[in-house]
């Protein structure tokens, strides 16, 4: 049996956008306390769930180079995404997620 994986947090609220990047081997509801003090002072927060990053290793595995570069992109095409609709993103991070 597969346990139950975190899905993004989406909080909408106004025009300015946080982009938030959880911890290696964690989720998004290591950061959901902050992301909902972000949202009620008024900004869209988005916290999403990059593959191969979030509950993703074993005991002893080892993040190769190309999924590293997997995590890079796919942190930039969020906050690309966020920035199409939005006036201005802030990028914030927890342990690794924020070296990203």
């Amino acid at each position: 049996m597969t346990p139950d994986l975190p899905g993004p947090l989406q909080l909408p609220a106004g025009p300015h956008a946080v982009l938030l990047l959880h911890g290696l081997c964690s989720g998004p509801q290591e950061l959901q306390f902050l992301a909902r003090g972000l949202q009620r002072a008024g900004y869209t927060v988005r916290l999403p769930v990059l593959a191969g990053y979030s509950h993703g290793y074993s005991h002893g595995q080892r993040a190769s180079e190309s999924t590293q570069a997997r995590w890079r992109a796919a942190a930039l095409a969020e906050f690309d995404a966020l920035a199409a609709t939005h006036d201005s993103v802030a990028v914030g991070g927890l342990c690794i997620g924020a070296v990203l």
